[in-house]
Formats: structure tokens, C-alpha cells, sequence
């Protein structure tokens, strides 16, 4: 893969999956759970920036490898319902940190997330003052 472009880079604290964003309603704030999706990536892309700048943006087919270490989440005790609770304690599946992670990097590192064609996830419980992410980007059949 003679000019095929890697790059790879660690993100602290913790991951937060793709959350689906409703419309825009007049005087609504944005919920929570969108907020920190928001602020992971964009804690994702300053990082590529630090890390890399800001390289021309790949054009050929992409692999990315996404590692999260996520902290288990707190038994939440403000909840009284049986199945909201049990909501809250399930983990979120790895593909919507996969998809929080495509669309932070989309326009920053390639043209658009349809060029991931070999995505892989993989998700982890840290222990406390770990949690983190560990993303590598390779192009796999560069356009030249």
C-alpha cells in the first residue's frame, strides 16, 4: 500500500456514543446526552489537530479502528421505575461510539464517513481515571 496515509492518536476521558439529535425546537436546549456526545468530539478532532494538524483530507477507501475504555455507569438511584433503571445501566452499543467518532472526523480527516469501509469497535470497562479512546485511521486504497 505504497501511499496509503496511517494515522493513530489517544483520546482521554470519557467516550460518549452518537446520540440521535431531534430537530431544532425554538427555546429547547439541547438534552445532556447530546451535549456530551458534542463535547467528546470535538475533544476527538482537537486532538487529531495537535496530533497531526490539519493534513489534506483522504479521498480513498478508509479503515478506522476505534478502542473505547468507558466507565461503568452508576447505579442511578433518582430512578424509580424497574426498566428505566435498567436502561440506564445498560451500555450503549459500539457502533454508536463507532458513528460518534466518524461523524467528528468527517471534513476533518476524510471527505465523508460513506469511505469507512472497514470499521471496527471495540468496547472496554476502565477503572476509575482511565477512560479513554484510542483511534487509528489508515487509508486503504489511497486516490492519488
Amino acid at each position: 500500500l505504497g501511499n496509503a496515509v496511517t494515522y493513530s492518536w489517544a483520546v482521554a476521558g470519557q467516550p460518549y456514543p452518537w446520540v440521535v439529535q431531534r430537530a431544532r425546537v425554538p427555546n429547547k436546549r439541547a438534552t445532556d446526552a447530546v451535549l456530551n456526545m458534542r463535547a467528546y468530539q470535538t475533544a476527538i478532532q482537537a486532538e487529531f489537530i495537535r496530533g497531526w494538524g490539519r493534513p489534506e483530507l483522504l479521498t480513498g477507501a478508509i479503515r478506522l479502528s476505534v478502542h473505547v475504555w468507558r466507565l461503568a455507569p452508576r447505579y442511578p438511584t433518582h430512578v424509580t421505575d424497574h426498566w428505566l433503571r435498567q436502561q440506564a445501566l445498560r451500555p450503549p452499543d459500539a457502533t454508536n461510539y463507532q458513528k460518534a467518532v466518524e461523524d467528528a472526523l468527517s471534513g476533518l480527516v476524510w471527505v465523508d464517513d460513506a469511505q469507512v469501509v472497514w470499521p471496527e469497535t471495540i468496547k472496554s470497562t476502565a477503572v476509575a481515571g482511565t477512560a479513554r479512546t484510542i483511534i487509528e485511521v489508515r487509508e486503504l486504497y489511497p486516490h492519488d
